[in-house]
């Protein structure tokens, strides 16, 4: 071989196909047991309802502890959300994004909190 020869390449269009098609099969994946777990608890739920509803008592009379729950991780995910924010590898580019994200979980935080608390649930 005198190193002129021309090497197999790989084809990288093929590689980026393959890894995308792995990646949309793993969110396929696990969208289908998330279902498959969903409708299970709502066939456990129907064909126990005694059990479904000392479950929603429960749920009822400790529903301040699960408020301090969910506060704890929404601090957390503030104190996350700042400390990226302040990173020193933190671009401006990045900000932005980082921003409308931020924003976005505070309305569904405020949005899951209202359907608790403000009469969108009976709990």
């Amino acid at each position: 071989m005198t190193g002129t020869e021309k090497k197999a390449v790989t084809p990288v269009r093929g590689r980026r196909f393959g890894l995308r098609a792995k990646r949309v099969l793993q969110m396929l994946g696990m969208l289908v047991i998330a279902m498959i777990v969903a409708l299970g608890m709502a066939h456990w739920g129907v064909n126990h309802p005694g059990e479904s509803a000392a479950l929603r008592d429960w749920v009822h009379s400790t529903r301040y502890g699960w408020l301090s729950w969910r506060l704890a991780l929404y601090a957390v995910l503030a104190w996350g959300f700042w400390k990226v924010w302040h990173a020193p590898g933190c671009k401006p580019e990045y900000r932005q994004p980082l921003k409308r994200m931020a924003i976005a979980c505070v309305f569904f935080a405020l949005a899951c909190e209202y359907s608790l608390f403000g009469g969108g649930l009976s709990l």
